[in-house]
């Protein structure tokens, strides 16, 4: 009787041996990257109930959720502030987010009673257009031709313009602290 298991062929071997290699990788940085406080933050709300008089900052880092909150407390805009925990969250937490990419944003205005959206995503190169990876799908994957144009910075140029209060450098400075310290 023929059995029915198979030798792993070279794409199954080369599929397991890449796994391998990511395990051990991301064994060796969960142990090797630095435990200051924004990478694995131990920050407690002074706030023990949830329980804001007017705002609430939330992030994954507390020194970008401190940002957020100084800003607000110079009356920045609720806008003013994101834009500043984000570019924080770009430094201290660059794999989830940053420059290189590009966010959507909901904004409520109460005065107005409305609702914007703002998408600030990725977006093709000017130049682009629908036959140019037509015979060659590799390079819509790899190569200078499968990048896309950052959304990141012209959005959050687009938001403190119609939402902003505090001066744009204001929003920067204490991230560039962050990154001299």
């Amino acid at each position: 009787m023929r059995s029915n298991s198979r030798p792993l062929t070279f794409k199954a071997n080369f599929a397991l041996a890449v796994a391998i290699v990511d395990v051990c990788l991301f064994a060796s940085l969960s142990v090797s990257l630095p435990t200051k406080d924004y990478w694995m933050p131990n920050y407690e709300s002074i706030s023990k109930l949830g329980k804001y008089a007017s705002a609430a900052v939330s992030t994954d880092s507390a020194p970008c959720a401190v940002i957020g909150k100084n800003i607000l407390a110079k009356n920045g805009s609720a806008v003013d502030a994101a834009i500043a925990v984000l570019l924080c969250m770009g430094v201290v937490n660059p794999e989830s987010q940053g420059l290189g990419g590009g966010f959507l944003m909901l904004i409520y205005k109460r005065s107005e009673k409305q609702v914007y959206y703002l998408d600030a995503r990725e977006v093709a190169p000017e130049k682009a257009h629908k036959d140019m990876y037509k015979g060659n799908a590799t390079l819509s994957k790899l190569g200078g031709l499968a990048i896309a144009v950052p959304g990141e910075i012209a959005g959050y140029s687009l938001a403190h313009n119609k939402f902003g209060v505090l001066p744009w450098k204001e929003l920067f400075q204490p991230t560039i602290r962050i990154c001299k310290e």
